[in-house]
């Protein structure tokens, strides 16, 4: 006798193993016996020891699941003989349901649910814990015989046990929440019978406890009823709960189980409009949902998530498919494991870090490998329900990170996924609640936003790619629902989702171009193409590309190509006929034809240049556009486009810029890391032929910049991996470009919002090149945060007019880092770089601390703050003291207690003005004398009390009046006590007291007042 199934594979079961040997221990004892011996050694035994007790509890168990018949005598026996209301049975049932299930004998199954209905019967405590994990096994998307057959016996049991269930509320959510969602894979025809049981004991339920108990479920609730929203009942109760009746429900199976008498049911529920909206902005608890999912399925997705690296997860998810997903009917449980994933599921900063698989890779290829539409359906409705209403103040962001990402990343790799994932997510919003649009078009604009800020993405227009814009039903939805981004600005965004197509092979005439659709994002270097220009090409007069050499540039380059018209000299065309006519790769493709705009661009003159700049700097853009947005390899490849782009730029004004000349100027500078930003008293010295050869640089990279603004920080970066292998005659023409190019730019306008972000020190003005610098720090913190901190030491010597103070660059900087990347931040103050100084340390902490800042950057700053040794400012401390935050009260008490108790500060402390009734400086001055008293040598301490009384005779009456009414509201505040048994006994302060009788009466008071202080 076993109560698990035979099976050559698993070994033996130490459970079995117990369970057999206390049983083989009970028939012993019980061999020969009457029926009231029986009982009697049953008793005697079960009271020698808990051990005892527990082995004839267990047997007992195992004789009640593997007799051949159901003998109620060996539960009665078992009851009886029971000293912990059978608690220790019960557990026992738990551990097999939960680990144990699949390997038990459908018999032992059998006796475990009549045993569950028994033990409810009788009353017992904790039986509860067993119908909760039976209603696990009642598994979604299984229409088996074993799970009907369990499903019917839970539905009879809480069906029978109706005053039971209405004492235990959490099983009785979790039963509605079951079966509401168990009913909609019992929409066939061959589950009639069952359906109408599931709705009789799910209408009696949503009567009788929808507001009381089954409304704090959350909208997972009504998620469920909505994919049975086609059996009239459900149907009539929703449109009961809310006057919004006009939900778009999934289409589901045809329900065949309509009754007459049912066209006539009413639902007695107050139909109040606050009802529905309660319910969907509830999130549901994680409990119900992990309650959809057997305990197999919960391991093994967390054991692929938690425990696999990314991209060898695919072995294990074939393996989950072949136990879980073998038939149609199994689909729909991928719709409770997406569920499962969003809201239980939510990884550690560490996990996010490291190289385990993502959460977005599994939902991916959960609905990658759907193919039935209402489960795919149902599927994406849940991807996306935390969005429709999403409230920051109770929902996670980590329920609706999934959601982006898996768009974000199924741009390249699965664009049919994607473009299925937009349509629905647009379609849905407005069409999902039509009554509530403007509720659920709210909640998707919040999610969107929470997640921009939040830094999940950089920005929101990440989630369209450029075949979004092609269909105009679908730009106009999205206008409409996220009408706070500008989808006309779509050349200049800096997303790093790029959808760059290879170019490519040149095809006869005759046949046809195939689609882009036809061909993924997919580069490769070993990819080659075919460049043979034509000599009909050269024109003195004209720049024309020929068709056949339009065949492997892209589309939109070569119409801009088009346009340029200029005039050259005759040489500069013979030397492009000859180009070599060999087989290329297709990035020296692009370096040659970058190589012809430059040229083009230095070989004519600069009136012509002008009127062609704009497009001359998309043409630019696109060609160097590959590597924006990606992470530049430290040796600075040179066969990146972009690279190729600054070498050329670079070298070109090394040649012609006279750049010994600025060498020079430098050399005259006292402070020549100061006088890097003096660019417009350098380009005022320089020649006039210079000076044109500068503005041409100037105007070309101000126009890319307006494009795509990330070329900026890419230029710093290049800067400084130049600067740390050049030689030192040449350290300071890299960054003379940037200021150059810049410096000419000051009509641009700011891409960042002034209003909000202020340059600390006042004498500080937003022109010229601290404007583009600021731009290219905070693209970088969004885009790059490890490029950001290699780039520190450049920012804060080179630029240190701009960076030194500025609560802009701070912020960029604070706001994208770690604990351990600040380390490195922290570490660097201490070799030298002053992030602020005296001036501007107290607008920075003012602004950090007022300001909606995330709370680990206010720490971040007050520990910057503390690695300086700033000498004490009582303008400093109030200055600070006005501040309303709590972080910065207990960091500045931490900050006075270090300080020296001289006459100065205390004199400032007693005579600030203050409104009686803030409790907050009373507080910060209790703990500062509190750790003063005990620290100090009361020597020292008592020599400061001394001489402050002696100041007291001296003080103004105003100031006088103010200490006598600061040390009355400080004796009666909550922390005097607290600190007046540290200081007791003092012999300085009786000398004190002494010396009062030769003092004015008047201020007595005071003195008397100051004594009982520290006495």
């Amino acid at each position: 006798m076993s109560i698990y199934l035979d099976n050559i594979l698993f070994e033996t079961d130490e459970t079995d193993v117990m369970f057999k040997k206390n049983y083989e221990f009970i028939m012993e004892i019980l061999k020969g016996k009457s029926e009231q011996d029986l009982t009697d050694a049953l008793n005697y035994h079960s009271c020698r020891n808990a051990d005892t007790h527990e082995t004839i509890q267990t047997g007992l168990l195992f004789a009640l699941l593997v007799e051949k018949t159901v003998s109620k005598s060996l539960f009665v026996r078992l009851n009886a003989i029971s000293r912990d209301g059978l608690g220790g049975v019960i557990n026992r049932v738990v551990f097999l349901v939960l680990k144990k299930w699949d390997r038990l004998t459908d018999k032992t199954k059998k006796r475990i649910t009549w045993l569950c209905r028994e033990l409810i019967s009788n009353g017992l405590v904790d039986s509860d814990k067993l119908v909760n994990v039976l209603l696990r096994q009642c598994m979604s998307g299984d229409i088996s015989p074993n799970n009907i057959f369990l499903t019917e016996s839970m539905l009879s049991i809480l069906d029978e046990n109706r005053e039971w269930l209405s004492r235990n509320t959490m099983t009785l959510r979790i039963s509605v929440y079951s079966f509401v969602r168990l009913m909609s894979d019992h929409l066939l025809p061959l589950l009639k019978n069952l359906l109408l049981r599931e709705v009789q004991f799910i209408k009696w339920c949503l009567d009788n406890y929808w507001l009381s108990d089954l409304i704090h479920i959350g909208r997972d609730l009504i998620r469920n009823l909505l994919m049975i929203a086609k059996i009239p009942e459900i149907s009539i109760f929703i449109q009961g709960i809310s006057k919004y009746k006009n939900f778009c429900a999934i289409e589901g199976n045809k329900y065949t189980g309509v009754r007459d008498s049912d066209k006539n049911f009413n639902v007695a529920v107050p139909t109040s409009e606050t009802d529905m909206t309660t319910i969907l902005f509830t999130p549901t608890p994680k409990f119900y949902i992990i309650s959809r999912l057997t305990p197999e399925i919960e391991i093994k997705i967390s054991f692929i998530l938690n425990k696999v690296k990314f991209g060898n997860q695919k072995r294990y998810q074939d393996w989950f498919s072949d136990s879980f997903f073998l038939n149609n009917e199994n689909q729909s449980i991928r719709t409770d494991i997406i569920r499962y994933i969003c809201s239980v599921i939510h990884p550690t900063n560490e996990m996010l870090s490291s190289n385990l698989t993502p959460r977005w890779a599994v939902i991916g290829w959960i609905l990658m490998t759907t193919t039935n539409n209402v489960a795919l359906a149902n599927a994406k409705l849940a991807l996306f329900f935390d969005c429709y209403f999403f409230n920051q103040q109770k929902d996670s962001i980590m329920s609706i990170e999934p959601t982006v990402l898996v768009m974000i990343n199924s741009i390249r790799q699965r664009p049919a996924m994607y473009e299925t994932l937009l349509d629905f997510m647009l379609q849905s919003t407005v069409n999902f609640w039509k009554d509530g649009r403007n509720l659920v078009i709210k909640g998707m604009r919040d999610s969107l936003k929470y997640l921009v800020d939040m830094k999940v993405i950089m920005h929101a227009k990440m989630i369209f790619s450029s075949s979004f814009y092609q269909n105009e039903n679908l730009v106009k939805l999205a206008k409409y629902i996220f009408n706070f981004i500008d989808f006309d600005k779509t050349l200049g965004s800096k997303s790093i989702v790029t959808e760059t197509k290879p170019p490519e092979p040149i095809k006869k005439a005759e046949e046809p171009v195939p689609s882009e659709l036809d061909n993924p994002a997919n580069f490769s270097d070993d990819e080659s193409i075919i460049l043979v220009p034509d000599e009909k090409t050269c024109n003195l007069k004209k720049f024309e590309l020929t068709l056949r050499f339009k065949k492997f540039i892209k589309p939109n380059i070569i119409e801009m190509l088009d346009k340029l018209k200029f005039a050259s000299d005759c040489n500069f065309y013979k030397n492009f006929s000859m180009i070599n006519t060999k087989v290329i790769s297709a990035k020296s493709n692009y370096k040659w034809i970058l190589t012809v705009v430059m040229n083009i661009v230095l070989k004519n003159k600069t009136d012509l240049y002008l009127s062609q700049i704009k497009n001359i700097a998309k043409i630019i853009l696109c060609l160097i556009s590959i590597d924006l947005g990606e992470f530049i390899n430290p040796s600075l490849n040179l066969d990146k486009p972009l690279i190729i782009f600054f070498d050329f730029m670079t070298n070109f004004l090394r040649e012609n810029a006279n750049i010994e000349f600025i060498q020079e100027f430098y050399k005259l500078e006292k402070n020549i890391y100061q006088s890097v930003e003096n660019t417009t008293e350098i380009l005022n010295n320089l020649p006039s032929n210079v000076q044109t050869t500068l503005k041409i640089f100037s105007v070309l990279f101000t126009e890319i910049y307006k494009l795509n603004d990330y070329i900026g920080y890419w230029y710093l970066y290049y800067t400084f991996k130049q600067i740390s292998t050049s030689e030192n005659s040449h350290v300071y023409i890299f960054y003379e470009i940037y200021n150059i190019n810049f410096n000419a730019s000051c009509e641009m306008e700011y891409p960042y919002n002034k209003q909000t972000f202020l340059i600390a020190s006042k004498s500080q003005k937003l022109l010229g090149v601290s404007d583009f610098l600021i731009n290219d720090v905070e693209n970088l913190s969004l885009s790059n945060p490890k490029l950001l901190i290699d780039l520190i030491p450049t920012l804060f010597i080179y630029y240190k007019n701009t960076c030194c103070g500025n609560t802009f660059i701070l912020h960029s900087i604070l706001s994208c880092i770690n604990v351990e990347e600040f380390a490195t931040i922290e570490n660097c103050s201490y070799l030298g770089f002053e992030y602020f100084d005296e001036s501007t340390i107290v607008p920075v902490l003012i602004f950090f601390y007022t300001s909606s800042v995330s709370f680990i950057e206010k720490i971040f700053i007050w520990k910057l703050f503390e690695t300086f040794n700033f000498a004490i400012s009582l303008v400093f401390i109030q200055d600070l003291i006005q501040i309303d935050c709590s972080l910065l009260y207990g960091n500045l008490t931490s900050y006075l207690k270090r300080q020296f108790p001289d006459i100065q500060l205390l004199k400032f402390l007693f005579t600030r003005q203050f409104t009686v009734g803030q409790d907050t400086f009373i507080n910060i001055v209790s703990c500062a004398i509190t750790y003063w008293c005990v620290f100090w040598k009361n020597s020292i301490f008592d020599n400061v009390l001394f001489q402050f009384a002696t100041l007291l005779y001296q003080t103004n009456t105003k100031d006088f009046d103010q200490i006598q009414l600061f040390l009355n509201v400080l004796l009666n505040s909550s922390t005097h006590t607290k600190f007046l048994l540290h200081y007791q006994h003092n012999t300085t302060l009786s000398l004190i007291i002494k010396n009062l009788l030769d003092i004015k009466s008047d201020y007595y008071i005071a003195y008397s007042l100051l004594f009982k202080m520290f006495i």
